[in-house]
């Protein structure tokens, strides 16, 4: 089985700009491709609210980079721990 890792921002993680909810995993673009895909395929569904493209370091400040973080997925998913 392939695994797809969506690696992202707060759409991926599924905000919601009304309330700040996150959107139920089926609704959201990852569990949506996940549904189309089936059983061909695991999506993995690693969204951030802040994560952004033009900086290094994670939103929540605590010294973790978005490199170090996108490492660590990576990795899990090669030892299937997820």
């Amino acid at each position: 089985m392939k695994t797809i890792l969506c690696y992202g921002d707060s759409n991926t993680w599924g905000y919601t700009p009304n309330t700040g909810a996150k959107i139920p995993f089926e609704k959201k673009w990852p569990g949506i491709m996940q549904a189309r895909l089936g059983t061909a395929a695991r999506v993995i569904d690693e969204g951030l609210n802040g994560r952004t493209t033009r900086s290094l370091t994670t939103p929540s400040g605590k010294g973790e980079t978005a490199r170090n973080s996108l490492w660590c997925c990576c990795n899990r998913m090669l030892r299937s721990t997820w």
